[in-house]
């Protein structure tokens, strides 16, 4: 079990402040600088969202071990710096709130779904800041693997991968389906993450991939959710 400290709190985004008013989210808005601070510090629902992502950040930590401890804590910095290019590029300040009203609530969402028991196998829903991952058996009893991903502040980029095979324990690697000839992908299970990892058609592991935009990934660790109902 991993203790949170508050220097790593901060350093995701959120500093515990003093609880006098019903609006104060999880920060000293006397401090706040950025555009979505303001924002959040400006709106009671979206400072009851920030409360909400703070207290679910820090109770899920501390569930954690140091290897997912360290990938959710770089998931969560990641998001703080979505919401704030998300702020920063709303063209009005109601325009602004809606935009970080959905954000934030998807980010509620996302961290009360979570599933912090490390377990074996990999059929499930895993999610992180940048898309998921489906991962599904059929009735051969092989695995479906169907992979989504895209920049999360404008879409520059979107990616698309998937495939079909037979895992080897909590290891599933596949050709990827209508992609370029000699492009792989492989998923593996570690406790409550997954770890996706691409080979493209020329054997190397950098380097674009033809079901991705450009600088588009669909590598990197995922969560394990509950599916959404």
């Amino acid at each position: 079990m991993r203790r949170i400290g508050l220097a790593a709190l901060a350093a995701a985004g959120f500093v515990a402040a003093p609880a006098v008013a019903m609006a104060q989210p999880s920060f000293d808005c006397a401090k706040a600088q950025s555009a979505a601070e303001k924002a959040i510090c400006a709106d009671p629902a979206l400072a009851k969202a920030d409360v909400a992502i703070a207290a679910r950040f820090l109770a899920i930590g501390k569930t954690l071990d140091s290897q997912a401890g360290e990938a959710f804590d770089k998931d969560q910095r990641y998001f703080v710096r979505v919401r704030n290019i998300v702020a920063d590029n709303a063209t009005s300040p109601a325009d602004r709130t809606e935009r970080l009203k959905d954000l934030l609530a998807e980010r509620v969402a996302f961290l009360g779904a979570m599933e912090t028991a490390p377990g074996e196998g990999l059929v499930g829903e895993w999610r992180n800041v940048e898309g998921g991952v489906t991962i599904e058996r059929t009735d051969d009893g092989r695995l479906t693997v169907s992979i989504n991903t895209a920049e999360p502040t404008t879409g520059r980029w979107v990616c698309g991968a998937g495939g079909r095979g037979k895992p080897d324990g909590n290891t599933l690697a596949v050709a990827v389906e209508d992609g370029d000839q000699g492009e792989r992908l492989t998923v593996t299970r570690v406790g409550v993450l997954l770890s996706v990892e691409t080979i493209g058609a020329d054997g190397q592991q950098d380097g674009s991939r033809s079901f991705c935009g450009l600088n588009g990934s669909v590598n990197g660790w995922f969560f394990k959710v509950r599916p959404r109902r």
